[in-house]
């Protein structure tokens, strides 16, 4: 029996090779929405092939790859219009993430919310790179880093 797996979830077998960090940046996204929301989705990216006359960035993605973040495939987000997908660790964290965030707002959870939060002081938490180009959840307030993108705190009770 075929596991239970959308038809439009991107996997890398899709994709091909070159793309396992993209992959990797999903899976640590993934593992800190589920370890600090209850009930959280399993993300699926999904994806088409840019079109090349639409007037936007999608006619300028490498490869021709644009992504969408759902939680199944009938319910995608997708009122910023998706977004190029990366190859390189650090740039798809950043755009898996930002995307996550939005559609979280985008009722993802089931009700309007933000995430993540900052467990110093509820504001809104947003992905920085160091000088290693390490993934750090900072927040957009205070200017501190509150963990490693795949190592989020489990909030306090």
């Amino acid at each position: 029996m075929l596991p239970d797996r959308h038809t439009d979830e991107l996997t890398i077998d899709d994709l091909g090779p070159g793309w396992e960090e993209t992959k990797r940046a999903l899976d640590a996204v993934q593992a800190d929405l589920s370890r600090t929301v209850p009930g959280a989705p399993r993300l699926l990216l999904l994806w088409r092939n840019a079109d090349p006359t639409r007037a936007s960035n999608e006619a300028d993605v490498p490869d021709g790859r644009w992504a969408y973040i759902g939680k199944a495939r009938d319910w995608y987000f997708g009122a910023n219009g998706g977004f190029a997908l990366p190859r390189e660790y650090a740039n798809a964290v950043q755009a898996i993430a930002s995307d996550v965030s939005d559609a979280v707002v985008d009722t993802l959870l089931g009700y309007y919310a933000y995430w993540p939060h900052c467990p110093d002081d509820d504001c809104a938490l947003e992905v920085r790179l160091d000088a290693e180009r390490r993934c750090w959840w900072s927040c957009r307030a205070g200017d501190h880093n509150v963990g490693e993108v795949g190592h989020l705190p489990t909030p306090a009770s």
